[in-house]
């Protein structure tokens, strides 16, 4: 069921009837299929209370199911829908990509990620649903005044066939207004309050607005499955949140683990010294360990606290791995980052031969005569002189992978991010540990060095 496509109108004048149930008798009406008479335990033991308010017609004499109402059908399409999807309580306030692959056809998706289509231009629903969950996305449509510049923005995301909604100038202003309403209001509305958001605005214009901005991504209605079991209407909390006032800087808190030590430092130093004793054997098309000798070196790194393990684990790519190997597959990509740290300071390198292995260079035995003081000065002086800037979608072609990860659009090899993020870290409290979510929330919504690039300057290296 498209949110967008439905009768918006019908909806608003039959939803007094839902709401005069009980919350419980609300939740039976959602367990309710249009088109099928439900079973008694459908209904369960709210049965009575919904024949008494007229919401199902019970059974006749030789009867057992209970037919909804005629005038109720396109009232629970849209209640149904919105309790399943759920927008607007998606993981960090954010879009789930289930919603846009749900509400959305393939066009129309394309359309959301026209200018930022991968090189093989299939639809991206994460990359639309994290585009509609960004303030910008909000901000760009508030900017867009009606008349004109709203008919450029809108003609952004139709697809060919498709009427453009948001063409007369009184639904367009009252689709403005609607959306800066709910912007301003944090944690939604109840969907029966729309009237109030658009008092000046006739019954049809006003449906017709909220069509529009469902259809655009830009308001949601959703049903929480709480004691109230109401249904609500608004923005995205990541933007209503970021509307406001900004977050605050993150503070100490006191953490159940502490991770010091430089674990890739003591990781290059477990494969270096498997390789001292013996070259390692490597395939000889990447120069990448087998994983026998992955199994080996595992058990040699350095343990980590739950809450670092964790994170590790949110990184790693157990599909690279055979059926059984995924509990370690982040064990295996941190022996992987050793060896490209290893090799490309040229402590170690990959002897091409009959068979190929890893053998430790003379830089790689004074390495690791080292103390771990020193070991870390040389992996940091090679972090600072890798001409990487920003982890854009090139590859590192010489120097350590200053940002260890990589993004799939290109920023330009002008775009220097290094000294935002540096920054970012050396602002943490100089004692007690931040929380990470609270740290990344407040630097991506506050100290953001890519919202200042502008949306042009993100696309996909092929868009």
């Amino acid at each position: 069921m498209k949110l967008a496509e439905i009768d918006w109108g019908e909806v608003l004048d039959t939803l007094p009837r839902w709401e005069a149930l009980s919350p419980d008798a609300r939740k039976a009406f959602l367990r309710i299929k249009p088109a099928t008479p439900a079973e008694p335990s459908v209904l369960g033991p709210s049965r009575d209370e919904m024949v008494a308010a007229g919401v199902v017609t019970p059974p006749g004499p030789k009867g057992r199911l209970y037919t909804l109402a005629p005038e109720l059908r396109t009232l629970l399409k849209a209640l149904r829908a919105a309790a399943r999807l759920q927008p607007l309580d998606g993981p960090g306030g954010r879009l789930h990509e289930e919603y846009v692959q749900d509400q959305l056809t393939v066009e129309e998706l394309r359309a959301f990620t026209r200018h930022t289509s991968s090189y093989y231009g299939s639809a991206d629903r994460r990359e639309a649903a994290s585009r509609v969950s960004s303030v910008e996305w909000i901000r760009g449509f508030l900017d867009a005044e009606p008349g004109t510049p709203m008919v450029f923005w809108e003609q952004n995301l139709v697809v060919p066939g498709e009427r453009q909604r948001l063409v007369p100038p009184a639904l367009a202003r009252a689709t403005h207004a609607l959306v800066r309403a709910l912007a301003d209001r944090a944690g939604g509305v109840p969907l029966r309050t729309l009237p109030s958001l658009l008092p000046e605005v006739d019954l049809a214009t006003r449906v017709a607005a909220l069509a529009a901005a469902l259809r655009y991504l830009l308001v949601f209605v959703s049903v929480h499955d709480d004691k109230r079991v109401e249904a609500m209407l608004g923005v995205l909390p990541s933007i209503a949140r970021r509307m406001g006032p900004p977050p605050p800087p993150p503070a100490a808190v006191a953490a159940t683990g502490a991770m010091e030590a430089p674990f890739l430092v003591a990781d290059m130093t477990a494969v270096l010294v498997e390789a001292a004793g013996e070259p390692i054997p490597v395939r000889g098309d990447d120069g990448s360990l087998y994983v026998r000798s992955q199994r080996a070196i595992a058990p040699r790194l350095l343990q980590m606290p739950a809450w670092m393990d964790a994170f590790l684990a949110g990184s790693a790519n157990p599909a690279r791995y055979e059926a059984g190997e995924e509990k370690d597959a982040r064990l295996f990509d941190r022996i992987e980052t050793a060896v490209a740290a290893l090799t490309t300071l040229k402590l170690a390198k990959v002897e091409r031969g009959e068979r190929s292995q890893l053998a430790v260079t003379h830089a790689g035995r004074a390495w690791l005569a080292l103390d771990e003081g020193e070991r870390l000065k040389r992996l940091l002086d090679g972090l600072r002189d890798s001409p990487q800037l920003n982890p854009g979608w090139h590859q590192v072609r010489k120097g350590l992978d200053f940002f260890g990860v990589s993004i799939s659009f290109g920023l330009g090899e002008e775009v220097d991010l290094r000294a935002p993020l540096a920054a970012a870290f050396t602002s943490a409290p100089g004692e007690g540990m931040v929380p990470l979510a609270h740290f990344t929330r407040y630097h991506a919504e506050c100290r953001n060095p890519l919202l200042a690039l502008g949306q042009g300057q993100a696309r996909r290296m092929y868009g």
